[in-house]
């Protein structure tokens, strides 16, 4: 498996528990966790002022992952890496010919 290895400029985390919620009468729920890794993790990363070569670099490992191959990641202050796929990127030209990249990785799960 490969490792993605370019750290970003800018990162955000964001996780949404998965549950199951029973609506009963008179307001009343009750909710469970769905499935055996129910708190998934999703990053939002921007790698800002790029050269071109290093744009290259990062958009073309996520081209070759293509949004299905999943790949390892460390997130920042986090002490191991784990599985992520990046269905969800972009790249933007600034002033003086740099770029900034922005991704989501989400965790995964598979095999």
């Amino acid at each position: 498996m490969t490792t993605f290895t370019f750290p970003p400029s800018n990162a955000s985390l964001t996780e949404k528990p998965r549950i199951v919620v029973a609506k009963f009468g008179d307001g009343y729920e009750q909710r469970t966790a769905f499935g055996l890794h129910t708190n998934p993790q999703s990053w939002s990363l921007t790698f800002a002022n790029k050269r071109a070569s290093e744009r290259d670099a990062i958009m073309g490992f996520l081209r070759a992952a293509g949004g299905v191959a999943a790949f390892d990641w460390q997130p920042p202050g986090e002490t191991a890496s784990s599985r992520f796929k990046c269905a969800d990127y972009a790249a933007q030209i600034n002033t003086d010919k740099l770029w900034t990249i922005t991704a989501t990785f989400e965790q995964d799960f598979g095999n």
